[in-house]
C-alpha cells in the first residue's frame, strides 16, 4: 500500500468513504485508548490479585485526583487538535504549527505544576479523597500518588503529541504511542510486583516508566519530520493562542473537574454508609467502586476511540464548509457509541460477577460489588449519546453548548442525587444516585444534540459559518 504524506493524510478527511474514514480514523484510537487504559486496568488487577483488596482501594483513592489530570488534558488536547484540524481544513498549516507549539508549551508548565502539588501535600490531598489518616487505604494511596506525580509531565505531553498526531491523520502512529507505554506498564508490573514483590510502590514506578516510553515515541515523531506541523519556538508562545486552545477544550475539562468533585464525594459518602454493609465497611464500598470505575473505564476507551477518531473528521470537514459529511460524521459515531454502551450495560447487568473474579478472589468484596454494579450502573447505555455530543460540539467550535452538556452529565444531576438520595435510602441510595443521573443526563443531552444537528443542517443550506478565534 502507498504511503501517505502528512498532507494526503489530511486531505482525506475531506475526500473519503465515510465510514471506511471512520473506521480507519477510530480503530486505531481505540486500540491507542487500551494501551492508556493499561495502566489503571493492570495496576488494579495485578495489585487485587497479588497484593490484596486494600491496595485496590488505595489506587481507588487516587482516580478523582487523575480526574483532574484527565480535564487539564483535555483542555489542551480537545482544543487544540479542534483548532489544529480546522486550520488543516482551511489549508493554514503556519497557524496549525503554532497551535501544535503552544500546545507543548502548556503541557510541560501545566504537568509540572500540578506535580509538585500533588507530591507535596498528597497527605491532606488523600485525606480529601476519602482515605483520612486512620483508613487502611490511606498510606498506600498516599504513596501511589507521590511515586505517580513524577510521572505527570510524561503523561500530559505524550497526550498533547498523540492528540497532534491524530489531528493530522495518522491515526496509526497515535495509536503504537500509546499501546506501547500499555504494554511496557504490563511488563513492568508483572515484574515489580509479582516478580520483585515490590507491592503498590512497584506498580506506581511502572506507570512512571511506562509513560515516559510513550513520550520518547511521540518526541521521536516530530524530531525526524514526519509531521505536517512544525516547532516554532518560544516566540510563538502566546496567552492569547493558548485562551483559545482552553476556550475549545473547557467542555470535557469541565466534566473531568465535575467528575473529581463527584468522585470525592462518592468516596466519602461510601465511606459513611458503606459500614452498614459488612465488616469490611466504607473501605471495602471503595474497593468494589474501583473495580466498577475500571469496568466502566473499559466501555469508555472504546467511546472515547470514537470520539478521537470522529473529532478531527468534524473538524476538518467543518473548517472546509462540508458540512453535510460534518452531520454524516456525527450520526456514524454516535451509532458506534451506542452500540459499544449497550454491550457494556449488558456485561454489567448479566455478568458482573466475573468482572469482579478477574480483579480480586476476595468473596467479600464480589458479593458488595455485584450488587453495586448492578445498582448504580442500570443506565451505563447512555454514556455515548452524552460523550460524542460534547466532542461535536468541541469540535466545530460551539464550547458553550459542549460546556453545557459537561455541566449536565457530570454535575447538574449527579451532584444532588448523591447528596440527597443517601439520605432517604442509605447506601443503596449512593448506589443508585448515578443511575439516575445517568438517566436525566441521557435525555437532557439527547435533546440538546438532536439541536446541533438541526443547525448544522441550516448551515448546509447557507447560514453564515462561523469559527471561534
Amino acid at each position: 500500500m502507498r504511503k501517505l504524506t502528512p498532507e494526503q493524510r489530511a486531505s482525506r478527511m475531506g475526500t473519503d468513504s465515510m465510514w471506511h474514514l471512520m473506521l480507519v480514523m477510530a480503530l486505531p484510537a481505540i486500540f491507542g485508548n487500551l494501551g492508556s487504559s493499561m495502566y489503571n486496568i493492570i495496576d488494579r488487577l495485578i495489585l487485587g490479585q497479588f497484593v490484596g483488596t486494600a491496595s485496590l482501594g488505595a489506587v481507588a483513592v487516587t482516580t478523582p485526583l487523575m480526574n483532574i489530570m484527565a480535564g487539564l488534558s483535555l483542555l489542551i488536547t480537545t482544543g487544540g487538535a479542534a483548532l489544529l484540524s480546522i486550520s488543516l481544513g482551511e489549508g493554514n498549516e503556519e497557524e496549525s504549527s503554532r497551535v501544535y507549539t503552544n500546545m507543548v508549551m502548556t503541557g510541560v508548565i501545566v504537568s509540572t505544576t500540578v506535580a509538585l502539588c500533588f507530591f507535596f501535600f498528597a497527605d491532606g490531598i488523600i485525606t480529601v479523597c476519602g482515605a483520612d489518616p486512620t483508613s487502611s487505604l490511606h498510606e498506600g494511596a498516599v504513596i501511589y500518588l507521590k511515586i505517580t506525580a513524577f510521572g505527570l509531565m510524561f503523561q500530559l505531553l505524550q497526550s498533547v503529541l498523540s492528540a497532534v498526531i491524530r489531528a493530522e491523520g495518522n491515526l496509526s502512529y497515535a495509536m503504537w504511542i500509546i499501546l506501547a507505554g500499555g504494554i511496557a506498564n504490563v511488563i513492568l508490573d508483572l515484574v515489580a510486583v509479582v516478580g520483585m514483590q515490590a507491592g503498590i510502590q512497584g506498580a506506581a514506578w511502572a506507570t512512571v516508566i511506562s509513560q515516559a516510553v510513550s513520550t520518547l515515541l511521540g518526541l521521536i515523531y516530530f524530531i525526524s519530520k514526519k509531521s505536517l506541523v512544525k516547532w516554532q519556538g518560544m516566540a510563538v508562545v502566546s496567552l492569547k493562542r493558548v485562551l483559545i486552545i482552553a476556550k475549545y477544550g473547557i467542555a470535557p475539562a469541565v466534566l473531568s473537574a465535575l467528575n473529581f468533585i463527584t468522585g470525592v464525594l462518592i468516596n466519602n459518602t461510601l465511606r459513611i454508609y458503606g459500614d452498614s454493609w459488612a465488616a469490611g465497611g466504607g473501605d471495602l464500598a471503595i474497593s468494589a467502586q474501583s473495580v466498577i470505575a475500571t469496568a466502566e473505564s473499559l466501555c469508555f476507551t472504546f467511546i472515547w476511540g470514537i470520539n478521537q477518531g470522529t473529532s478531527p473528521i468534524l473538524s476538518y470537514n467543518y473548517g472546509a464548509r462540508k458540512y453535510d459529511r460534518v452531520i454524516q460524521a456525527a450520526l456514524i459515531g454516535q451509532l458506534l457509541a451506542g452500540i459499544v454502551a449497550t454491550l457494556c450495560w449488558g456485561t454489567m447487568m448479566f455478568i458482573p460477577d466475573v468482572l469482579f473474579r478477574i480483579f480480586s478472589p476476595d468473596v467479600s468484596l464480589a458479593e458488595f460489588g455485584v450488587h453495586a454494579m448492578r445498582l448504580s450502573k442500570i443506565f451505563v447505555m447512555f454514556a455515548g449519546v452524552q460523550t460524542l455530543s460534547s466532542v461535536l460540539f468541541s469540535s466545530i467550535g460551539d464550547p458553550r453548548t459542549a460546556t453545557l452538556i459537561s455541566v449536565v452529565r457530570g454535575g447538574l444531576y449527579l451532584i444532588p442525587c448523591v447528596l440527597i438520595l443517601p439520605r432517604f435510602f442509605g447506601l443503596d441510595g449512593a448506589l443508585f444516585a448515578t443511575s439516575l443521573s445517568d438517566l436525566l443526563s441521557g435525555v437532557t443531552i439527547g435533546i440538546l444534540y438532536i439541536l446541533g444537528l438541526r443547525r448544522l443542517s441550516r448551515l448546509k443550506n447557507g447560514e453564515a459559518h462561523t469559527v471561534l478565534t
